[in-house]
């Protein structure tokens, strides 16, 4: 049986956008750990690491930035 203990003070829902810099930043990374994880996967003959390291979001997350930083101009 596990129990979940939650914090005295919850969260609030707020949300602050991020900026087109932070969002292009993120997508380098997750694009070095989708390749990463690519690679790991292709050595090892393991598909599925594989094909996640292929699916990443890391190009999502970079066009993001580029289209905030558009609209930003």
């Amino acid at each position: 049986m596990k129990l979940w203990v939650r914090g005295r003070y919850p969260k609030k829902g707020t949300y602050m956008a991020k900026s087109s810099e932070q969002d292009k930043a993120e997508g380098t990374l997750y694009k070095v750990g989708g390749r990463i994880l690519q690679t790991i996967g292709f050595l090892t003959g393991d598909r599925k690491k594989k094909v996640k390291g292929r699916l990443g979001r890391g190009t999502v997350k970079d066009r993001e930035g580029r289209v905030k930083g558009l609209f930003r101009q």
